[in-house]
């Protein structure tokens, strides 16, 4: 069976399209639903706290890129944070389009294999990648991730209502919309992560969002 997550993730600009249109789709919800203003703010509120999360755990420091896809996120915080920079992704689509657009260094890797020694990096990010692999690779990643990493993880996801009936139906858009393997609620993903969490910043209402910063050992 067709995954849409594997294709999308092969072609870039299908991948980009697919969400330009489910924001676009939101966009009309919010505006039917009188929540356009209360979602502009809280994504307002989310991107001044990434700014200063961006700015205190990943500015001038050695940075692996886990599921990199096409190196918008990687040469966007390299650029503007003055730090260095690995890129690492399964898709053969999305690190050519990386290597063409966004200069820095892209390997082909799987997320649970990857061959770099311990410690090698100062942070190692993963945004919007943990929803995408299979319970067993999820758990190889977070391990490596930690391996890796001298000083902390950076983990986003999409994030679930704590309700029960909510919490099926965000999964069944998310299903619809991006066709990952797995989404949990904040509650869901710390316990995932395990121990180490030491900041999070949460969305709220339709702004459905999650970051964590792990501690590295």
């Amino acid at each position: 069976m067709l995954r849409l997550d594997k294709f999308t993730h092969n072609h870039p600009i299908f991948y980009h399209a697919k969400h330009a249109l489910f924001g676009y789709l939101k966009e009309i919800v919010y505006q039917i639903t009188g929540n356009r203003d209360k979602v502009k703010k809280i994504k307002e509120r989310i991107f001044k706290q990434q700014k200063a999360i961006y700015s205190e755990y990943l500015s001038n420091r050695k940075i692996l890129d886990i599921g990199c896809g096409r190196g918008d996120f990687l040469s966007k915080i390299c650029r503007e944070y003055n730090s260095t920079g690995i890129g690492i992704d399964i898709s053969w689509g999305m690190l050519n389009f990386a290597k063409s657009n966004n200069p820095g260094v892209y390997i082909m890797s799987d997320s649970g294999n990857i061959p770099f020694k311990d410690k090698s990096f100062d942070a190692v990010v993963l945004k919007g990648v943990l929803h995408h692999l299979p319970t067993e690779i999820r758990l190889k990643t977070l391990k490596e991730a930690e391996r890796l990493s001298k000083e902390s993880i950076l983990i986003e996801e999409p994030c679930c209502f704590e309700n029960r009936i909510l919490k099926l139906i965000s999964r069944l858009y998310w299903k619809i919309e991006d066709h990952g393997y797995y989404y949990g609620s904040e509650k869901d993903w710390a316990e995932i992560i395990g121990e180490g969490i030491i900041e999070t910043i949460l969305g709220e209402g339709f702004v459905r969002y999650v970051m964590f910063i792990k501690k590295c050992k």
